[in-house]
């Protein structure tokens, strides 16, 4: 792990012994083909081998000096590099966290536009249902009261009966069944809705119910209406009360 780490950011590091060792070799090398290339200039010139030699080495000077400078120059090129190095990985980083940061922006603002959509998706929804509710109730209402007023002539309008709401509504009562079906629940709303909060209880009493036989019975909360709406037939009971 720590061998792994330390090759990959090796750049960064100060130069190894093994690095100082290389660059050393490097500059002693160079120095060498220089004072050869010197030799090989005096020798053309007609010195002797042993005098081109001397003059070379007086020529140029102090090989240590010459090492020592080399190393400065590989030295200063080391840290440029460093700095370089350095400097990307850090535009790079601030790259990447600048990435990051917009894409979770953007992430959260699509998140709270979707939770915005469903909510207005359920509001409409809900007042669709409402309205829908109350265009029934609304024409409930208008079947039985043109019963009851008499409705339009015509022998196909005549109230069919009557049935009997009682209890805990607005307006309790006998009410003429009109030709088209009548249920439970527009009845209930018929003659004014209930009149008590909470969950209730309805009973539907059947005019042609048997000996013994016991009353339908349906439960009702707010102004929902019940799982099961029965159509009334003439001379039915609905009773409404509490649980």
């Amino acid at each position: 792990m720590i061998a792994s780490l330390r090759q990959k950011f090796a750049p960064l590091l100060p130069l190894r012994s093994e690095e100082r060792s290389a660059i050393d070799c490097e500059i002693a090398l160079e120095l060498a083909h220089h004072l050869e290339s010197l030799k090989s200039d005096l020798i053309s010139q007609g010195h002797s081998p042993t005098d081109a030699a001397a003059e070379a080495a007086r020529r140029f000077g102090p090989a240590d000096a010459h090492a020592g400078a080399c190393r400065d120059i590989a030295l200063k090129e080391h840290r440029m590099w460093q700095k370089i190095q350095i400097a990307l990985i850090l535009i790079l980083s601030l790259a990447l966290a600048a990435s990051l940061t917009v894409s979770l922006s953007m992430s959260r603002q699509q998140s709270a536009l979707a939770e915005a959509l469903q909510a207005q998706a359920d509001i409409f929804r809900a007042q669709a249902q409402t309205s829908a509710r109350r265009t029934e109730d609304a024409a409930a209402s208008a079947a039985i009261k043109s019963s009851l007023d008499g409705g339009v002539p015509g022998a196909d309008r005549q109230p069919q009966g009557l049935v009997y709401i009682t209890g805990l509504v607005a307006r309790p009562g006998p009410y003429s069944l009109p030709t088209t079906n009548l249920t439970l629940w527009r009845a209930v709303i018929s003659a004014g809705g209930v009149s008590a909060e909470g969950k209730l209880r309805v009973t539907l009493t059947r005019a042609d119910a048997k000996p013994g036989e016991s009353p339908a019975a349906f439960t009702i909360e707010g102004a929902s209406a019940p799982a099961e709406d029965p159509i009334l037939r003439p001379g039915d009971v609905v009773s409404v009360m509490r649980e």
